[in-house]
């Protein structure tokens, strides 16, 4: 689902206050160093990798899917077009044009009497989206979306009797939309997404500067410990990923090749 970030910006902090943070104010508060690293995705980046995921043609076949007939085969081509995304109420809404074309044939009848059928049928919907995306403690991103299909009036004409593929078209769309959500989700499921944009910052919050003149120099240490993060948020013309990163800070007196303590295995979440 999230492919880049951009826009951060770091702010460095030395205060004192409570022990227990619950939310990011509160832990700014904390006694330490913090680094704030605010990530920005325009909504309108967001959209264009969903386009390049979502768009384009799928088909397929099916056996034996109508009861009037027999020996049938159904085929099909669905496609999806200019996807649109919006934001509102806090969640991220898309939606697009379905279009494709079904494909029927098979025998109408039994014995003689049978006849050889073959039509096709123009299929239009629209496909609706919704997505509120949540951060998770293993550095995971859960898109938590929801999402259906409204399909038109899918008919055909036999021998005077009219056929409503409706019925058979609508549960196979709604799978295709359920596989590609899953797809979605199985993309999003990758640690590294994450932890590869906030890795520099966690080794950048590793300093080690001379305080003094030498040769009696002392020498300020700052050690990251924790990375917290804040609930996603979604507005009109982004989504926002705000992360805080808290640090030891000692003096030292002798200068030394202190090694950088890895990214934590979790991560915090905030209110």
């Amino acid at each position: 689902m999230i492919a880049r970030f951009a826009g951060f910006f770091f702010c460095i902090a030395l205060s004192v206050g409570p022990a227990a943070a619950e939310s990011l104010q509160e832990r700014l508060s904390e006694p330490g160093s913090h680094v704030l690293a605010v990530f920005d995705l325009p909504l309108a980046d967001l959209e264009a990798v969903l386009k390049a995921r979502a768009e384009g043609d799928q088909t397929g076949k099916r056996s034996d899917a109508i009861d009037l007939l027999k020996d049938d085969v159904l085929t099909w081509r669905i496609g999806l077009k200019d996807l649109r995304m919006t934001a509102e109420q806090g969640k991220l809404l898309a939606s697009a044009p379905i279009a494709g074309e079904v494909h029927l044939r098979g025998k109408l009848g039994s014995g003689f009497l049978s006849v050889d059928v073959s039509q096709k049928a123009q299929l239009k919907g629209r496909m609706f989206l919704s997505l509120d995306p949540a951060l998770k403690s293993d550095w995971t991103l859960d898109p938590r979306a929801l999402g259906r299909v409204e399909l038109q009036e899918l008919q055909m004409k036999f021998a005077g009797a009219r056929l409503n593929l409706g019925g058979v078209m609508q549960p196979i769309v709604n799978a295709l939309l359920q596989e590609a959500l899953a797809k979605l989700a199985d993309s999003l499921s990758d640690p590294r997404i994450l932890r590869k944009w906030i890795e520099p910052i966690w080794q950048d919050a590793c300093v080690e500067k001379a305080l003094g003149v030498e040769p009696n120099e002392a020498f300020l240490v700052v050690t990251p410990r924790q990375i917290a993060a804040e609930p996603i948020a979604v507005a009109a013309e982004r989504i926002r990923v705000s992360m805080i990163l808290s640090a030891d800070s000692n003096v030292a007196l002798d200068p030394g090749q202190r090694s950088c303590p890895p990214l934590p295995v979790s991560l915090q979440l905030l209110d």
